[in-house]
């Protein structure tokens, strides 16, 4: 026992014991506060965080609903957009061939003229047929120029539809990524393993 209580007197003591009693009473209720605090935390924490939880997922679930609708909508342009295409690629077909077809009626009329010129003496006149002959090659010759600018204008437009396609194709793929994210994150449970605090989530990782 300490030589310093031994001295004591009894009074002395006894103001002793009631003084460390006190301590250790206020400390106890210091500590019993502290846990309730503690407790009360925890459980606004545990609150907060199934509700924020909570308003998360109705988030994602309607991120998820809208994502699908695009994807839906994004489809059906990319069908319209392809049928478009495809019949824009037969009408140049059809006027590719038309302009073919135009080749052999323009190297008859040009055989038949450059023989003409090649009369001498009183055979060069000029006549009803080569009149006729002329508004021939010259009919042939604005129908084949029509029909060039015609198919000039196809394949333009065809190449801003490729373009068109390619755009929603990226898109649609870019959606179907998106929805896979959102059904991932709307998985996710607070027993789902490898997840931790991120202090910076949107930073990307060196490794």
């Amino acid at each position: 026992m300490d030589k310093r209580i031994l001295q004591m007197s009894s009074v002395e003591r006894n103001d002793w014991q009631t003084h460390l009693c006190d301590g250790a009473m206020a400390q106890r209720l210091a500590t019993d506060k502290l846990c309730r605090v503690s407790q009360n935390l925890r459980d606004n924490t545990k609150l907060q965080t199934r509700w924020e939880q909570h308003e998360t997922e109705i988030q994602l679930h309607g991120r998820m609903v809208l994502q699908e609708r695009w994807r839906e909508t994004l489809h059906s342009c990319l069908v319209l957009v392809e049928s478009e295409s495809e019949a824009f690629r037969q009408s140049k077909n059809v006027v590719q061939a038309a302009l073919d077809a135009k080749d052999v009626p323009a190297n008859v009329l040009s055989n038949c003229k450059r023989l003409r010129d090649q009369r001498h003496g009183p055979e060069l006149v000029r006549d009803e047929v080569e009149i006729q002959l002329e508004i021939e090659v010259k009919i042939i010759e604005e129908s084949r120029k029509s029909l060039k600018d015609h198919l000039l204008n196809i394949s333009r437009q065809l190449c801003v539809l490729e373009e068109l396609q390619k755009k929603i194709r990226r898109d649609l793929h870019d959606k179907s990524e998106a929805l896979q994210i959102d059904e991932k994150c709307l998985a996710l449970t607070n027993n789902s393993p490898c997840i931790s605090f991120k202090p910076n989530p949107a930073r990307i990782s060196d490794k």
